[in-house]
């Protein structure tokens, strides 16, 4: 950040005129939500953001820090916005969603509002033991046949010999993809 380069360097003086020009303005922070549609709590999947730089400080995201650092009932302010529009030309078709980390929190709302009835799940993360997100949920649903989960797993070859990534599974069913595509759509 400008803040961290001119705390490291010290020797270099910003002319205090053009400091609003350096900073950036914060940016909204566009938090999925992965409850479904009608629910009463609105439920987020959120990544913190808290690591080590190179120059060996630990930063932290500016909103997840915050939300971490809220307590039940805390007051907050929040904009609802609409990400998917689905009419009723979609009922009855397939959907394919694809979901790497917590992106899949709008997958989540999408299988909640059951709307479809044809879902398929491709969801992958770095460890199966630690980062395997609404892994009961997930689960439960593939086997009762509500969705039909494909996994992988990039950091974990045990939980996940065949497959690093997303795009290495769809690949590996490209075949079933493509007959959805072709014959459902």
């Amino acid at each position: 950040s400008i803040l961290e380069v001119v705390k490291d360097f010290e020797s270099l003086k910003l002319p205090l005129e053009y400091i609003l020009d350096y900073i950036p303005q914060i940016k909204p922070r566009f938090f999925s939500i992965s409850s479904g549609p009608c629910e009463r709590n609105i439920e987020l999947t959120i990544a913190v953001v808290k690591y080590r730089t190179i120059l060996r400080r630990i930063r932290k995201g500016l909103c997840t820090d915050y939300i971490i650092s809220l307590s039940e009932n805390d007051k907050i302010r929040y904009k609802l916005q609409r990400n998917f529009l689905l009419n009723s030309s979609m009922k009855g078709k397939p959907i394919i969603m694809i979901s790497p980390g917590v992106g899949l929190a709008p997958m989540m709302s999408l299988i909640k509002s059951g709307f479809f009835e044809d879902m398929h799940l491709f969801f992958g993360n770095r460890i199966k033991s630690k980062d395997f997100l609404y892994r009961e949920d997930l689960e439960k649903w593939n086997d009762s046949n509500i969705i039909k989960l494909y996994t992988c797993f990039s950091r974990d070859p045990q939980n996940s010999p065949e497959a690093k990534y997303v795009q290495d599974v769809l690949w590996k069913h490209g075949k079933e993809l493509g007959s959805l595509l072709a014959k459902k759509s």
